[in-house]
């Protein structure tokens, strides 16, 4: 990952994988793993891979790195043991992935897996999220069976609080997979819990014998994120942004039954001005975005 990030000027990401299949007539989500039971499904897997098939499709042409999780954002212990599920779910996950990377790697650049965690409770309310010793004991599981999967890299998204991010930067300790940990901002451009982006990073980098290769931000416009305002300790170790469509606030978003989606070139022209300025690497897209945000940054970021 370290490599790639150093040979190319951008790679991208996936765009609102999850929230797209929400939306989808075609799928029902388990109520409580979410997309992770589709891969047991044909009609599942088939609308899953065609997200990624018109992703991989448009991407195509830039010839840089694709990164591609597995539908396991909400797979961990508690919720897999409490349906009683005999299955390998994150195995399989990987599984699935591998697949879909096997499908498209002979016409595209490399495309690497990354076992996708989320925090135990609400993205959005962190003061549910988990102290650090909480963390390390509830994720430890997930994560051995994603690495144990095969994935090439752990990626926790949707952080609202720092306690949960170290007690998974803990865990990660442990392993040699590398690792990126994603945090939701607020517009303050502060995490939920009200810690600043370099408060967090630097509490991390101290705090675990083997920090994450970088940080990113995700489920967040790009508005909300001001380079200018933060330190060059952040901007060094941010190193990618999964941006929201919309340019609402989280408690306007959270729970709304209509997709709001802001000027898409407004959005794109950010997410650009993100990499070319400030060197952020990782382009991706969370709530609300699709293929027109990807198309965006493919037509525009080279010009």
């Amino acid at each position: 990952m370290k490599q790639l990030l150093d040979r190319y000027q951008y790679l991208f990401t996936e765009f609102a994988v999850l929230e797209r299949l929400r939306r989808s007539e075609n799928v029902c989500l388990h109520p409580t793993l979410e997309h992770s039971l589709l891969i047991y499904d044909e009609i599942g897997k088939r609308e899953i891979s065609l997200i990624y098939d018109e992703y991989f499709a448009l991407q195509r042409e830039s010839k840089v790195p694709f990164l591609i999780f597995t539908p396991s954002w909400r797979a961990n212990k508690e919720r897999i043991e409490a349906l009683q599920i005999d299955k390998d779910v994150n195995g399989d996950a990987v599984r699935f992935m591998k697949t879909i990377k096997e499908r498209h790697e002979s016409d595209s650049e490399e495309i690497l897996i990354g076992g996708l965690i989320g925090c135990k409770n609400d993205c959005y309310k962190p003061d549910k999220a988990l102290t650090m010793k909480e963390s390390t004991l509830f994720h430890t599981w997930q994560i051995e069976k994603l690495i144990q999967g095969g994935v090439d890299f752990i990626f926790a998204a949707s952080l609202p609080a720092i306690s949960e991010a170290e007690g998974i930067a803990q865990t990660m300790s442990k392993f040699s997979t590398p690792y990126i940990l994603s945090f939701v901002i607020e517009r303050t451009g502060r995490l939920m819990d009200g810690t600043t982006l370099d408060e967090a990073f630097q509490a991390i980098d101290t705090s675990c014998t083997r920090p994450p290769i970088g940080f990113m931000i995700n489920c967040s416009h790009p508005a909300f994120f001001t380079p200018e305002r933060e330190t060059d300790y952040v901007l060094s170790r941010l190193i990618g942004y999964q941006a929201n469509a919309s340019d609402k606030d989280h408690s306007s978003l959270d729970g709304a039954t209509d997709i709001h989606i802001s000027d898409i070139a407004v959005w794109g022209e950010s997410m650009i001005t993100l990499n070319r300025k400030y060197k952020i690497k990782i382009l991706g897209g969370c709530c609300g975005t699709n293929g027109e945000h990807l198309r965006y940054l493919v037509e525009h970021i080279d010009r």
